[in-house]
């Protein structure tokens, strides 16, 4: 299963452990970022995420 994640900058730590826990158990995660812990807006990073999800390359994560 493929995996689409994205994260706010207070979530980064806890993304990376997800996405570590998610590889280790055989799922191809898309990281749409925040990597910096910097803030960010969401709708540009949304955009990204969200074509990848519709052209059926990534499932959509909940959070």
């Amino acid at each position: 299963m493929a995996i689409a994640i994205r994260c706010g900058e207070v979530g980064t730590a806890l993304k990376e452990s997800l996405k570590l826990y998610l590889t280790e158990h055989g799922c191809e995660v898309g990281d749409f970022g925040r990597f910096d812990g910097a803030a960010v807006r969401f709708s540009n990073i949304s955009g990204a995420l969200s074509t990848s999800i519709a052209a059926g390359r990534h499932a959509p994560g909940r959070g």
